[in-house]
């Protein structure tokens, strides 16, 4: 028996995600569809709970015909896990249930884009293998390069290439598209995703581009909390899990009174390139899952400030993102031998396509450009309110 694993915030489930079940049920690419509702989800906040999210599923499967309502299972299990929802556990747990059937994650091309940015990669490979959707913007042929460039050890993969239907969850809680019409009630009756659109503004660039002076620009003119990515980083680094997780893989030799030292794991890590993956691979999925927390627990604009935004997976809960950009003369002179750093992240160029440039001169006209700039951002944030 194949099994399908599709999980994710459905926040809420739109027609999108119930035509795909339906269509995988229809033509038997799968025997049996779990539909796991993330609790604590590890990429993105949700704007409503757990409660009303399953009520919105259940509301929507209950619209299918009764055999392809028998093929699906609304599976909770992450509601019972404390902390973050990590898909690894998920199959594995699934897998253990399923010895003798073969375990399919359904996920969308935009997804798969993003997989470099998922914990335990190895264990979510070993445990299923992938049925890749086409979503808009996205196709198949791009993702299937993407994923045999990027990954070694890939598990089967099945592309479904029918056409994608346009819909999304963002432009239902933003209110541009109407919900599936056996949602809706549930969506008025608790008033859900009425609040005003706020801006989650990313500030990101090379080391020494003057990102972190942005950053605390604005929150001391704008009164704009800052989430730093560094400051995230290095407070977990003596969290009970990563602190486990990387002296497991080091070993002992990166600990300094019992304490992890940033300098021994620095001078492992930016000598080896396969250590220097591994070590994001540990960290990174629990820098986003706090960045996602912060996110969750705050309620105005926020201000994310961080290097490393597409390796750690932040890009997609940004409203806006600006690259800090400065001359490599000019960033050299501010900071020295620390510009060696930068030659391991992204060229200036690859930055530079990466969002909107705001470019730093060390003068001035520097803070002059990022008061201009965030007003505009304020501005067109009142205008997709009215």
């Amino acid at each position: 028996m194949k099994i399908g694993v599709f999980g994710g915030r459905f926040d809420p489930i739109h027609i999108g995600h119930l035509s795909i079940i339906r269509r995988l049920i229809d033509t038997q690419q799968v025997d049996l569809i779990h539909v796991v509702p993330a609790a604590d989800p590890p990429h993105k906040p949700v704007d409503t709970t757990l409660a009303h999210r399953v009520s919105m599923i259940e509301a929507a499967i209950s619209t299918l015909c009764p055999e392809q309502r028998s093929k699906i299972k609304i599976d909770l299990r992450e509601s019972y896990r404390t902390g973050a929802s990590w898909t690894y556990q998920t199959l594995i747990e699934i897998s253990n249930e399923y010895p003798l059937d073969s375990l399919w994650l359904i996920i969308g091309t935009d997804t798969a884009k993003q997989l470099h940015t998922w914990k335990r990669l190895d264990l979510i490979f070993s445990h299923s293998n992938l049925l890749i959707i086409e979503r808009p913007g996205h196709q198949i042929v791009e993702t299937a390069r993407y994923l045999t460039t990027q990954f070694r050890n890939l598990p089967e993969i099945i592309y479904d290439d029918s056409p994608p239907i346009e819909c999304d969850s963002t432009s239902i809680r933003n209110q541009t598209r109407a919900p599936l019409g056996s949602i809706r009630s549930i969506i008025d009756e608790h008033n859900l995703y009425s609040a005003s659109k706020r801006i989650i503004l990313g500030i990101t660039g090379r080391v020494g581009s003057g990102k972190t002076t942005a950053a605390n620009y604005l929150s001391t003119t704008f009164q704009i909390p800052i989430i730093d990515l560094d400051s995230i980083g290095h407070i977990l680094l003596e969290t009970d899990a990563p602190k486990s997780e990387l002296i497991s893989h080091f070993g002992r030799r990166i600990l300094e009174n019992s304490h992890i030292s940033r300098q021994k794991l620095g001078q492992i890590v930016f000598s080896d390139t396969e250590q220097l993956a591994a070590l994001n691979s540990i960290i990174h999925p629990y820098i986003r899952h706090e960045t996602v927390k912060s996110l969750q627990n705050s309620s105005g604009n926020v201000v994310i400030v961080g290097a490393l935004f597409t390796e750690i997976g932040i890009d997609p809960l940004c409203t806006s993102i600006w690259v800090i950009d400065a001359e490599d003369s000019l960033i050299e002179s501010k900071i020295g031998k620390k510009f060696t750093i930068s030659r391991s992240q992204r060229s200036r160029e690859e930055y530079r396509q990466h969002g909107s440039v705001i470019p730093n001169s060390f003068s001035s006209e520097f803070t002059e450009t990022l008061n201009r700039e965030y007003l505009n951002l304020l501005n067109q944030s009142i205008k997709g309110d009215s």
